[in-house]
This record gives C-alpha cells, sequence and structure tokens, in this order.
C-alpha cells in the first residue's frame, strides 16, 4: 500500500517521496555559459563567464532585447543570474522568459554559515 503524506509546505513526506525509489532521474542541468547580472535603477552590470565580457548597459526594455538577448547565441544552454531588487529585476525576467532563457533571481538576503 502505497501512503502519501503532505506536510503544510505542500512537500511530499514519507517512504513513496524519495525521488530513487519512484525511479525518477534527476540530474542537474550543466549550462556552458552563466551570465551575471547586478541590477540598478538606472543600468545593468554584466559578467560573462564564457568571454569574460564585463559591461554596463542602460537598463530600458530595448536595451535588453538589442543588447542583452543578441549575446546569447544558445539559449538552451545557457543560465542568466540575478539578484532580486525588490521589484526592478521584472522587466529582465520577463524578457528572458520570453526567449526561453533560463534565469535564476538569487535572494540578496543575509547567510548564515554553519559552523
Amino acid at each position: 500500500m502505497w501512503l502519501f503524506f503532505f506536510n503544510p509546505n505542500g512537500r511530499l513526506i514519507g517512504l513513496t517521496a524519495r525521488s530513487y525509489l519512484l525511479g525518477w532521474e534527476l540530474k542537474m542541468k550543466a549550462y556552458k555559459r552563466v551570465i551575471g547580472i547586478d541590477i540598478c535603477t538606472v543600468r545593468l552590470d554584466i559578467a560573462d563567464s564564457d568571454s569574460k565580457i564585463q559591461k554596463a548597459v542602460e537598463y530600458t526594455s530595448n536595451t535588453i532585447k538589442t543588447k542583452i538577448l543578441k549575446l546569447i547565441k544558445e539559449p538552451s544552454e545557457t543560465l542568466v543570474v540575478c539578484e532580486a531588487t525588490g521589484g526592478l529585476e521584472y522587466l529582465l525576467v520577463d524578457a528572458l522568459h520570453d526567449a526561453k532563457i533560463d534565469v535564476v533571481v538569487a535572494n540578496p538576503g543575509p547567510r548564515k554559515i554553519a559552523v
């Protein structure tokens, strides 16, 4: 008999929730290129792992389409990482999603390191 239990945050718990028991193969996708973008109100600072190019561009929808999206030749093998900045990232994230580019919005909150 298979039993599924739900905890308050919606995740499955119990024996049947184990991915290896269900036969799911969970593999992390490896990206050939990672682009980091720091978002300010008027500009974007871009760091590119592929060509080590660092640029600062104006933060407008036109600039995102003409400069950033043109830099990304292989959308399926590129990951863009940006910082959550209280809503300023929405314009960039929406444009990347529309272009089918994987994007991660990182939380800039303080990190606690256990020693």
